[in-house]
């Protein structure tokens, strides 16, 4: 499409991991091409409605005139797809979704989104803490975007628990302090409730007790 106004064309991609191809996400697979305004582009990416990693897309050369990934960091898709959301509604750009795959992703137990030591979930985690902090009068976005943090952060806590990974459950609980504790209230049931508090608050009375 020649119109100025489109930037960016979003594909999907296949996921090739122990021998097997599978799409992605289910979700991002739609049957006719889709246009997403430039108002509708931050939900669209923050919330994982269309496929929101840099790959798999085509850009409008002109987008990365003031926009760069940031060094040294995972994840860094992420961080990129806010600076991109600035961008995409300052100028009122719209983008389209392609029903195609233009991205086949070839998965490795030995890289570096699958390293134990430094699991990518918590890097995910800290970017969706900043992209919060630069989105925080969206309220639902942010709602959403906690609850994203939430199912992340509590069952790898309960997996350090479980495995006795002390090191990694301890140096890791920070994590759940920065969400406050309506974010729980309003979503999750009163089982995950009271887990959640006790990880914010007696960490090591339940690292001790589940432990044993």
């Amino acid at each position: 499409n020649n119109n100025e106004n489109f930037v960016i064309a979003i594909g999907y991609f296949t996921s090739f991991f122990n021998e097997t191809f599978k799409p992605y996400k289910e979700d991002w697979i739609f049957k006719e091409v889709q246009i997403i305004p430039y108002n509708k582009f931050c939900e669209r990416m923050l919330l994982e409605k269309s496929n929101h990693a840099a790959t798999a897309k085509l850009y409008r050369k002109s987008l990365f005139d003031n926009l760069r990934f940031q060094f040294n960091k995972k994840n860094e898709d992420t961080l990129f797809d806010a600076d991109l959301i600035s961008i995409i509604e300052r100028n009122k750009f719209q983008c389209i979704d392609v029903p195609d795959y233009s991205y086949y992703y070839r998965q490795r137990n030995d890289s570096i989104c699958h390293d134990e030591s430094d699991p990518l979930e918590w890097h995910i985690y800290e970017n969706m803490e900043a992209i919060i902090k630069r989105f925080k009068n969206r309220k639902e976005i942010v709602l959403q975007l906690r609850q994203k943090q939430l199912n992340i952060a509590v069952p790898l806590l309960a997996t350090y628990i479980r495995e006795k990974k002390a090191q990694l459950f301890f140096s890791h609980i920070k994590y759940i302090e920065s969400i406050p504790n309506t974010t729980v209230f309003l979503k999750r049931d009163l089982k995950f409730t009271i887990y959640f508090l006790l990880l914010k608050y007696t960490p090591k009375l339940l690292y001790q007790t589940k432990r044993e």
